[in-house]
């Protein structure tokens, strides 16, 4: 179906402009979680030092590794998400010889990295945390406060 660049069909608009509501949905949805996730880490982060309890310490250690889990997985499946909805975008662009999605960002001639994949990579350094404290407190590494 190759049309004149500016001849969108009813079809193809209809889909774009759906594609274009959802890939910016996608966007805000991802960065209200984000905000949630990070508010609850450290929550339950400043909650686990008034423990004095290392059952309890441990317990609260692996709540908030499932809770930097989840965080990951969400974020994760909203970069999919986004990414298929930008390349059917850019495929209906292409099509007609338009853009509107904004350009990469380059950072010192690298390409800098996405906000999902930076918070994915926040994510996972909270697991790391929350492991690497839930095997110090269990070495008695940390002391338990007092």
């Amino acid at each position: 179906m190759n049309q004149k660049p500016g001849k969108m069909s009813e079809i193809d608009k209809i889909q774009y402009d759906a594609l274009y509501e959802d890939y910016h949905k996608i966007d805000d949805l991802l960065e209200t979680h984000a905000n949630i996730m990070i508010l609850l880490v450290s929550g339950i982060l400043a909650f686990l030092f008034t423990l004095k309890s290392i059952v309890a310490i441990s317990a609260v250690s692996i709540v908030g590794f499932f809770v930097s889990l989840e965080f990951f997985l969400h974020t994760y499946r909203f970069k999919c998400i986004a990414i298929a909805a930008k390349n059917r975008i850019r495929a209906i662009e292409d099509r007609y010889g338009i853009d509107t999605l904004r350009p990469d960002t380059y950072l010192l001639r690298m390409k800098a990295p996405t906000g999902s994949t930076l918070l994915c990579c926040i994510s996972l350094t909270f697991m790391l945390l929350w492991v690497l404290l839930l095997v110090l407190f269990n070495l008695h590494m940390i002391s338990l406060p007092t």
